[in-house]
């Protein structure tokens, strides 16, 4: 397993072929559009034969789809926001589907006209709830008056004048006592609540200006009702008004409930859409002219024949041109992408790649060699069989009962497979939720931990010798045959050689063993001495950095320490579990068999979810650090072929009986 090789595919064709067979490789998703407009050197052609040509603008067009997409998106959140929740919700369950089948789905649903008329619901609630609002607030302006009795708008007369005010509740006694000054003013306080004070203030049309200026001194606000009844009878007219309002908005609701049996098929016009500007965007990638259109792209080698059958099913044969070209060096170095390609069960660990680097074209892929270490120290590090069994069922059921998206697919897929380590090691260690079974483990974690750390320490020198060795083959590779040496092959000695020693030593495997190690070793010394002393132009810099190289050797040694940790994590979790399992059994049996049943599962949830973020975490650290660290430089292009969103259901390519393809 490795990189997939690419291929560069050029498709000529008639114009009036290029929605079809655009619809096909957006079905298939294995070509990654090329822009032929690019400005390098693979696309001096454009220039050659199609000199006048420009690329094509979709804005347009990608504006009203997205337009679209978010009208129905709109639609959706109003619908789940205000519809009666007792009418059913049929939501979209997501589906695995043929762009074919999409496009079917959307074609006889006829969204403009159902969009409208939500529009015109969400226009009537808008309406009823602006309406609710002003009632409200005319209320609320209107509450403090409701014991003036008499209509202020009616009251007339040519000597007396009627005026509602307001005054900070603070200023009303000063403002009341500082009124008997105006032997003509009278004052009545209709409410106050502690902030404002309102109140009536009836006084001669003589005396206007001199209550305006008097007022002013304590800041009142003069306050008008436009009301043509009294305080009390207007509040009871608005509260009738909210309650009819108030019964149009419940039949609102309702008529709005209805529309979330259209949630499903809005999210599938949804998805369509998003194709389609997809498709729009990749438009504007390739030449087209009034009659033809030519197209490139980047292609899997493993792929080119079903994409070729494809294209050739959905045209007639004659009518389309497809070639298939290896590609340039100068392509390898700035536009092929990296497609990984392994087994089905090493796949999902694609995932640890992909967050740390993919590897470039021309690169090795390091999935399928990371893939034994990660399996067996995640293992170590959970080492249960019942939480290795609750990983197995829980997402084997998962896999086979529910349509995931393909991210979260994928990531299941990657824990349904390192619950297997994780019961093998449960089995070692003999650890089932923290209990031990009725036999003798292979590896007991309270009397077993030197070898259990030797065993680490091993796994760890035997990953990093396999590093060493990738980053020798990759110089090989590259026809550095010195650089294989001083980077990898000779590292190789000198461990091996130490290790021997160490064998021979602590093991009393005699002196010949020793010795044996201690040549192997020095072979690897002398290789990372005198290979950059020899080739360098400066022999003293060439012996400086030798030497300076042969300081690493530290480092190799921080990395075994590393390993460790794989017995540290699979000892506390073990015992943290065992813990939690006493403090359990401590209970009387009353409390045991019914809260601390609740207070266990509880507990050992907690565990499991550590224990599985740990080892996740603790397991990729050892994989970026110590393992690609020896090898590694990653710096790929991600491949990015022409699909779907995806964003309700997955796209799948599907095979009709009759030998046809669809999308």
């Amino acid at each position: 397993m490795a990189v997939t090789k690419m291929k560069k595919l050029t498709v000529i064709a008639p114009k009036n072929h290029q929605a079809s067979l655009l619809k096909t490789i957006q079905g298939l998703q294995q070509l990654q559009i090329r822009d032929v407009f690019v400005q390098n050197v693979s696309n001096q052609w454009v220039k050659t034969y199609f000199k006048e040509v420009q690329p094509v603008d979709y804005q347009n067009e990608i504006a009203n789809n997205q337009q679209m997409v978010s009208k129905i998106n709109e639609a959706i959140q109003f619908i789940l926001h205000y519809g009666n929740l007792k009418q059913p919700k049929n939501v979209l369950k997501r589906q695995n589907l043929s762009l074919a089948e999409l496009e079917g789905l959307h074609e006889h649903f006829d969204l403009e006209a159902e969009l409208a008329n939500i529009q015109q619901l969400q226009e009537k609630w808008q309406s009823i709830e602006q309406n609710l609002r002003k009632l409200n607030e005319k209320e609320q302006d209107l509450f403090a008056w409701q014991k003036l009795d008499i209509i202020p708008n009616q009251f007339a007369s040519k000597q007396v004048r009627l005026q509602l005010a307001t005054v900070a509740s603070e200023n009303w006694l000063a403002f009341e006592q500082a009124s008997q000054q105006l032997p003509e003013l009278y004052l009545e306080l209709i409410y106050d609540d502690t902030k404002e004070a309102h109140f009536a203030m009836v006084y001669l049309e003589s005396l206007a200006e001199q209550v305006k200026h008097f007022a002013s001194q304590f800041s009142a606000v003069e306050v008008h009702l436009a009301i043509e009844q009294t305080p009390s009878q207007a509040i009871k007219q608005i509260d009738q008004q909210v309650k009819a309002l108030v019964q149009q908005q419940k039949e609102l609701a309702l008529e709005i409930g209805q529309k979330r049996q259209l949630i499903a098929q809005l999210q599938l016009s949804e998805e369509y859409l998003l194709a389609k500007i997809e498709r729009y965007q990749a438009l504007s990638q390739f030449v087209q002219t009034e009659h033809l259109f030519v197209l490139q792209g980047w292609v899997g080698q493993t792929d080119c024949q079903e994409l070729t059958q494809a294209l050739q099913n959905s045209v007639p044969y004659e009518e389309v041109y497809l070639s298939f070209e290896e590609p340039t060096a100068a392509e390898i170095q700035e536009e092929v992408p990296t497609k990984l390609n392994n087994h089905p069960i090493v796949r999902p660990f694609e995932m640890l790649i992909e967050m740390y680097s993919l590897p470039k074209y021309d690169e090795i892929d390091p999935t399928p060699w990371m893939f034994p270490f990660f399996l067996v120290f995640f293992g170590m590090m959970v080492a249960d069989i019942g939480y290795g069994v609750l990983m197995l069922v829980a997402t084997t059921v998962a896999l086979h009962t529910q349509v995931f998206k393909k991210g979260t697919e994928r990531f299941l897929r990657f824990f349904q497979v390192v619950s297997i380590p994780t019961i093998l090691w449960g089995f070692i260690y003999n650890s089932c939720f923290g209990e031990s079974l009725p036999y003798k483990p292979l590896l007991s974690t309270q009397e077993d931990v030197i070898q259990i750390l030797l065993l680490t320490v091993s796994f760890g020198f035997i990953q990093i010798m396999v590093g060493l060795a990738l980053a020798g083959y990759q110089n090989v590779k590259r026809n550095d045959y010195l650089g294989a040496i001083t980077n990898g092959f000779a590292w190789q000695a000198i461990l091996v050689g130490l290790a021997i020693y160490a064998a021979g030593t602590f093991l009393n495997l005699g002196t010949l063993v020793g010795q044996l190690g201690i040549v192997i070793a020095l072979i690897g010394v002398a290789s990372i001495i005198f290979i950059p002393t020899f080739t360098n132009k400066s022999k003293v810099l060439g012996f400086v950095g030798g030497l300076y190289q042969l300081y690493g050797i530290s480092s190799y040694i921080g990395d075994l320490v590393s390993y460790t940790r794989l017995m540290a994590l699979g000892i506390s979790g073990g015992a943290i579990a065992a813990a939690f399992n006493l403090i359990v059994g401590f209970m009387p049996p009353v409390f045991r068999f019914t809260i601390g049943l609740v207070l266990l599962v509880a507990l050992h949830a907690l565990n499991i979810f550590l224990s599985l973020l740990g080892a996740y975490v603790h397991g990729a650290r050892l994989q970026y650090v110590e393992f690609f660290g020896k090898f590694y430089e990653g710096g790929g292009k991600v491949f990015q072929p022409l699909k779907s969103a995806e964003k309700h259901v997955n796209i799948r390519w599907k095979k009709q009986n009759n030998g046809g393809n669809e999308s």
